[in-house]
């Protein structure tokens, strides 16, 4: 019967000893996540007190919400094109060139009235709003366009015809209504 009861008693101290293990692996994770834990708000603190103060925050937001709405009231657009023609027979350059720009142009125009189409979300009162641009803008108002030098080139071997390219980039103005 001694020896049962020693058995006994060193199992249950075996238990005892894995028990004691277990609950030392857990209170040092849980030591090492507090130390984490106190670390991160310790940074958010400090982060929290370079943002300055909750009246600081409060216009930062508002001058944000303005930008937005500003950006959103008059945007403008940058619209890029790439054309390029072969002269028919007996063409000037300078008339297909210019039919090119010409037909830049209002390739570009029509596209900037396809971009007026979508819609868009901004920011009124400081609740995020849906638009449908056909609504809210105005046509498209032509800003400023830029037309590098032509490039030409002369094929000889197709009886002397002129291939002419032009980088059309025209910038639009949208106002609301």
């Amino acid at each position: 019967m001694k020896k049962a009861v020693k058995r006994f008693n060193s199992s249950q101290k075996k238990k005892l000893i894995q028990i004691d293990y277990n609950y030392k692996e857990a209170r040092d994770r849980l030591t090492a996540k507090l130390a984490y834990a106190k670390k991160d708000l310790k940074k958010t603190r400090f982060k929290m007190k370079s943002y300055g103060s909750i009246e600081k925050l409060t216009y930062n937001i508002t001058v944000a919400e303005r930008n937005l709405s500003q950006h959103v009231n008059q945007r403008e657009m940058m619209l890029v094109t790439i054309q390029s023609e072969m002269s028919q027979s007996g063409e000037p350059i300078d008339e297909l060139y210019k039919r090119i720009v010409i037909s830049a142009y209002y390739n570009l125009i029509k596209r900037a009235r396809q971009l007026r189409s979508y819609s868009f979300f901004s920011v009124e009162d400081q609740v995020l709003k849906q638009f449908d641009g056909m609504d809210y803008y105005s046509d498209p108002i032509p800003v400023k366009w830029e037309i590098p030098l032509r490039r030409e080139t002369f094929f000889k071997d197709d009886g002397g015809i002129f291939k002419c390219g032009v980088l059309f980039i025209l910038t639009v103005k949208f106002e609301r209504k």
